[in-house]
C-alpha cells in the first residue's frame, strides 16, 4: 500500500517492530496501530513514511560517499508529512534520543515547522501511567534524568562518518545547544 504519508516515523533501527502476544511488550507497529485508534485514524488510509524502508542510510554512490547525504531522503520525506512520530520502545530509556540521526530527524522537524509527538506500544504507556501515579515526584524526576542525557554531540551511530556529518550539519545549520533544547522540550510535552 502506497500513498502520500501523513506522518514521518522517526525510530532507532534496533528497536521492536512488533511483539506479538506478549501482554509486557510492544514495538512500533503496535504503537502505531494504538496511536491510530486514539486518533481514530482510518488505518486503511493512513500511510507513514518509515526510512528503514525506504532509504538504505549505509548505501554507497557509485561516485563515492553515502547516498543519503546526497539527496537528503529523510528531510525531503519530511517535507509531505504532516507531522513527525517519533517512536519510544519504552519510555524510561528512549533509544531515539541516543542516536545521531533520530535526533537530526528533530532538527529537519524544527526547521521545517513539523509538529512532533512521542508514540509508545499501549504497554509502555501504561507502564508510565502506572509510574505516575504511585510517585508523579518520581516520575518528574526519571522524567528530567531522561531529558538530561539528550546531547546530539554523545549520541551515536552505526558508522562514524554519518555522526561526523550529522554533527556538521547541525552546527551549520541551527547548533548543538539549540537542536539539545528543543529535544528536550518535545520529551516534557509529551
Amino acid at each position: 500500500c502506497k500513498g502520500k504519508p501523513k506522518y514521518f516515523v522517526s525510530h532507532a533501527w534496533r528497536q521492536t517492530f512488533s511483539v506479538a502476544n506478549r501482554e509486557w511488550r510492544g514495538g512500533l507497529a503496535q504503537a502505531l496501530l494504538h496511536h491510530a485508534d486514539t486518533h481514530k485514524l482510518d488505518v486503511a488510509s493512513t500511510h507513514v513514511w518509515l526510512d528503514v524502508f525506504c532509504v538504505n542510510q549505509h548505501l554507497w554512490s557509485p561516485h563515492g560517499g553515502l547516498l543519503a547525504f546526497a539527496f537528503e531522503p529523510l528531510r525531503n520525506a519530511m517535507l509531505d508529512c504532516d507531522e513527525v512520530l517519533m517512536f519510544f520502545e519504552t519510555w524510561d530509556d528512549p533509544a531515539p534520543l541516543t542516536r545521531v540521526w533520530c535526533l537530526d530527524e528533530l532538527r529537519n522537524a524544527m526547521l521545517l515547522g513539523k509538529s512532533v509527538q512521542v508514540i509508545m506500544p499501549p504497554q509502555a504507556l501504561d507502564s508510565f501511567r502506572k509510574a505516575a501515579a504511585e510517585d508523579p515526584p518520581a516520575m518528574l524526576q526519571d522524567i528530567e534524568r531522561v531529558v538530561g542525557r539528550i546531547d546530539i554531540e554523545q549520541a551515536s551511530s552505526t558508522f562514524r562518518s554519518d555522526r561526523t556529518f550529522v554533527l556538521h550539519t547541525v552546527e551549520e545549520t541551527l547548533g548543538a545547544k539549540p537542536l539539545n533544547s528543543f529535544c528536550c522540550e518535545i520529551v516534557r510535552k509529551a
